[in-house]
């Protein structure tokens, strides 16, 4: 991908820009600068996308370089990102490439170090993007200093995260920038990052769980308490994705308020049904064991990577006062997960 006339700009701020020429003499030799990944990376698969996992900083180990001189015709490109060409969406992030780890980007950049603190390097400087000896500005004559900073950026995809191809992240190992022939800047990356993705994330069903009660009679209901007819209740699953080791855990909390202990208050207005409320139960229609409102409840601990976990429960009427009125039921309430 052809880069924008910003390093045309944050180049031409170091000297003067006369008219083109033919080739850059002298310098310093390359300079390098190592960035040294962390050894693991944690990654909660509910995690949004362009969230940053890790971000190594501007990093310049190279030192003062001496000029480049006499450049003429020549232009700035940038190798050794053959394999990381292919960009990805992220969230509101922007120029991340692909890595072997489906849910993983990567985000180099670059900028010179004369532009150190200016707006140009604190709102991104180059992002690199592209491959072998791929221009992204040129430069006209005059003497340059191209001592450069990297950094380096870990983000979060909007791919499902998937490591079953493996959880070793594959990064460029170096990454050369020239000015025409000569060899100005190195990048090294050292150490290797192990993906550890941790937690669950909602499945089937999404975010928005609607659960259909089936309609019932006044005449239904004996006393005050749970409607205990199965064929009147509504079963219901929260199903997630785990990673292994994960112990799951969820709470529900009712939205419309709660007059009877851990019964969920029917929502008011025009046509709906006074004098009842839902109970949830863990497990089938059949179930007696009530969901404890407000409290936290322990569901399982996963044994596999890429585990399906299901979690069942049951909605019932509740009938809350001896004196009810037909109508609409409407109960919201609101699930959260925990792992750990």
């Amino acid at each position: 991908m052809r880069k924008s006339l910003s390093i045309i700009l944050g180049l031409c701020a170091l000297a003067l820009c006369p008219s083109v020429w033919a080739v850059c003499s002298g310098g310093s030799g390359v300079k390098i600068t190592t960035i040294a990944v962390p050894p693991t990376l944690g990654l909660k698969r509910d995690m949004a996308a362009g969230t940053l996992l890790w971000d190594s900083g501007w990093v310049n180990q190279g030192g003062s370089s001496g000029p480049v001189d006499n450049c003429d015709g020549n232009s700035v490109s940038t190798e050794g990102l053959q394999s990381f060409f292919t960009l990805v969406s992220a969230g509101g992030q922007s120029n991340v490439a692909k890595t072997n780890i489906p849910g993983v980007g990567m985000r180099l950049s670059w900028c010179n170090s004369g532009n150190a603190g200016s707006a140009y390097c604190s709102s991104g400087g180059d992002r690199l993007t592209t491959g072998s000896k791929i221009i992204f500005g040129s430069v006209t004559g005059g003497n340059y200093y191209p001592t450069a900073m990297f950094k380096m950026e870990i983000v979060r995809t909007s791919e499902p995260v998937n490591l079953s191809g493996g959880s070793q992240l594959v990064l460029p190992t170096l990454v050369d920038v020239w000015y025409a022939s000569i060899n100005v800047n190195r990048l090294i990356v050292s150490g290797t990052s192990t993906i550890q993705s941790q937690g669950c994330q909602i499945g089937a069903g999404g975010n928005n769980i609607v659960v259909r009660m089936p309609s019932v009679r006044l005449s239904d209901f004996a006393g005050v308490g749970v409607l205990t007819n199965a064929s009147k209740a509504a079963p219901f699953e929260i199903n997630l994705l785990c990673d292994a080791n994960i112990k799951v855990s969820y709470q529900v909390d009712a939205q419309g308020g709660v007059t009877v202990t851990n019964v969920i208050n029917n929502s008011t207005g025009s046509g709906r049904a006074t004098g009842v409320g839902i109970q949830l139960f863990q497990g089938a229609a059949s179930s007696t064991t009530v969901l404890p409102l407000g409290s936290k409840t322990l569901y399982t601990t996963t044994a596999g990577s890429a585990q399906g976990v299901s979690i069942p429960l049951t909605a019932k009427y509740y009938k809350t006062q001896t004196s009810m009125t037909a109508g609409l039921v409407r109960a919201s309430a609101t699930f959260t997960l925990y792992y750990e």
